[in-house]
């Protein structure tokens, strides 16, 4: 119980629950020692510091990929989890693993991997928007979030969407590449 500043008991709030993820596959290397330990989280922030952690771990792809893919499943929930939890860093972290999905031994998933980078956008992540109206404007994911709904990209045409982003990145927060980025487009014409 906790007492309340005029003297009368306050219940103590329960505790947060905890997210759990799959294990991962047994393996003696470090990324799935890293990814095999308590790794439930109850904040975001707890969440995003596993993700990292596992992220980090020393792992070489071309040796051992299935605990590479492993640990890195473990990582991706551990992102979601923040992503959820409204952590737009962990919502990047969730894109980028996503739209690069062939090298962490993931599965595809194209549609996921643009709605975290505009929920993370959305959440004020000014990397994240310069990230995501790059991969648009390139063609880079084959998905787009268009006035909320995601569909399959029409590119080129959906450059628009890109070039929109990158001025929400540059004019509201400021974010260097997004800047340097649409001066470069426009002195090649291509804005």
């Amino acid at each position: 119980m906790i007492v309340a500043a005029c003297g009368a008991p306050k219940p103590t709030p329960p505790p947060a629950p905890r997210v759990a993820t799959a294990t991962p596959d047994a393996g003696g290397d470090a990324a799935v020692d890293a990814a095999r330990a308590d790794t439930t989280c109850t904040t975001s922030d707890e969440c995003l510091a596993l993700g990292n952690r596992i992220l980090q771990a020393p792992v070489v792809i071309a040796q051992d990929p299935a605990a590479a893919a492993a640990a890195n499943t473990r990582a991706l929930a551990l992102f979601r989890g923040a992503c959820a939890r409204g952590q737009p860093v962990g919502c990047e972290m969730v894109g980028m693993l996503l739209e690069d999905y062939r090298y962490y031994g993931l599965a595809s998933d194209g549609a996921a991997a643009a709605v975290a980078f505009d929920r993370a956008c959305g959440l004020a992540n000014a990397h994240a928007c310069y990230r995501l109206g790059f991969y648009y404007w390139e063609g880079l994911l084959d998905h787009v979030v268009d006035n909320g709904q995601v569909r399959r990209i029409d590119w080129p045409n959906d450059r628009r969407i890109g070039v929109g982003l990158l001025h929400h990145a540059c004019d509201d927060f400021h974010q260097p590449d997004a800047c340097k980025l649409l001066v470069d487009l426009k002195h090649a014409g291509a804005i």
